[in-house]
């Protein structure tokens, strides 16, 4: 037996026919390698050989598979081929004669050149909620850790088993649909290092646009005309500029609503804060699926009250306003602001006194959460039913809002 060359013989289907047939044709009876079984390390290449039986068969073309690529892959020459090992695993390399279809292959096992191998990955749910009974949209920053501290590759792979439910990206997960996956870490060192968690989206009639837990503190949001300051901050460190906030005792995040001389007043004399969401549903809905905004909220008064109710306090005006707008070409928004539409009809003076938002006229800042606070998405303009993608806008119709906003929600 001799070692031969990997090549391709030219020619059509019928030529070769009638070469195998031909007088003289020593047709493939076997073939081996170099190697039955190898040990290499990650990044390391290594020459396997090729021999047919008998030595002077007519045809010599080879083709070669590898079982897994990201392990190992392959590169053919003349007589050999040539396997880079990428990332420790274990794979199969099999080489197959055209003429008979002899197989041959070689285990390959990749082992790690690190002076300090991942042992083990961890991957850290990073949240308190219920992961068997998530709502669409919800978004959850995980985490994950290499074991030992010290090794030398601490790059893991995210993957989803199934995206129209959950969609993973360096960590952050997403609830696109109703139904379950399993999250899973992978060692980029060692594939056969994972470990994975199970979460189910159960709840399709509530879609979250912001809950702010994902966001770092001192994101801002942009806010309608640019007047303003929506920004995101620590919930137990808030808010510097408040004479009065007494916070209930909650953890996590919240979007903090504020601004120099806050006001009723578009013009000079003070801002009108209104901050802006980007909101875009789950595949098969829309937003006439909705019936309603839900938002929760807490208003104080600041510092710079001085004494009247206009100045400083968290809230002045005649209600809420919802505002809905969508892209029509390049940046522009159609945008919707109309009376019976999430204006004073809505959740106006009255109705957040009743939900318990605001105090009386002399305490507009009742200093606690109204959790929960509602705004009706019923009679939709024509061309706002089909909406899959808009900006959303909410804050108070005629001016000043300062405070705190957590849980911006629609709810079928």
């Amino acid at each position: 037996m001799i070692a031969v060359a990997v090549m391709t013989i030219a020619g059509c289907k019928d030529k070769e026919e009638q070469t195998a047939s031909a007088p003289g044709h020593v047709p493939v009876t076997g073939i081996s390698l170099s190697d039955h079984s190898l040990e290499i390390e990650a990044g390391s290449k290594r020459i396997i050989t090729v021999t047919l039986t008998p030595g002077n068969a007519s045809k010599w073309y080879v083709s070669w598979t590898s079982g897994d690529e990201n392990v190992v892959s392959v590169d053919v020459g003349r007589g050999f081929c040539e396997l880079t090992a990428r990332k420790v695993g274990s794979t199969t390399l099999a080489a197959t004669t055209e003429d008979g279809g002899y197989t041959a292959t070689c285990t390959v096992n990749v082992l790690s050149r690190a002076q300090n191998p991942v042992a083990g990955v961890i991957l850290n749910p990073n949240t308190t909620l219920d992961l068997n009974h998530l709502e669409t949209g919800r978004k959850i920053l995980m985490l994950a850790s290499v074991m030992p501290a010290n090794a030398d590759n601490k790059t893991v792979i995210w993957s989803s088993s199934d995206e129209s439910v959950a969609t993973i990206s360096d960590g952050l997960l997403e609830c696109t649909g109703v139904g379950s996956a399993t999250i899973t870490i992978e060692s980029d060192e060692n594939s056969a290092i994972t470990q994975s968690i199970d979460i189910a989206v159960t709840n399709g009639d509530v879609f979250i646009i912001a809950d702010f837990e994902i966001d770092a503190a001192g994101t801002q949001y942009r806010t309608f005309n640019g007047t303003g300051i929506a920004e995101v901050a620590d919930a137990s460190k808030l808010p510097a500029d408040a004479e009065d906030i007494e916070c209930d005792p909650i953890e996590g995040k919240v979007l903090h609503i504020h601004g120099e001389n806050v006001h009723a007043d578009y013009g000079p004399t003070g801002v009108q804060v209104i901050p802006e969401f980007v909101v875009k549903l789950p595949a098969g809905k829309k937003l006439s699926d909705y019936s309603t905004l839900s938002i929760d909220l807490y208003f104080y008064r600041g510092t710079d009250n001085g004494g009247t109710n206009a100045a400083g306090a968290g809230w002045y005006g005649g209600g809420m306003m919802l505002s809905i707008g969508f892209p029509v070409g390049g940046d522009e928004l159609t945008d919707l602001r109309k009376p019976g539409f999430g204006n004073a009809a809505e959740l106006g003076t009255t109705a957040l006194r009743a939900q318990g938002v605001i105090g009386a006229t002399d305490n507009w800042a009742v200093r606690t959460w109204a959790r929960e606070c509602q705004i009706s998405l019923t009679n939709l303009p024509a061309g706002y039913e089909d909406l899959t993608e808009f900006y959303l806008r909410v804050g108070n119709q005629s001016g000043a809002i300062k405070g705190l906003m957590d849980n911006v929600k629609l709810i079928k």
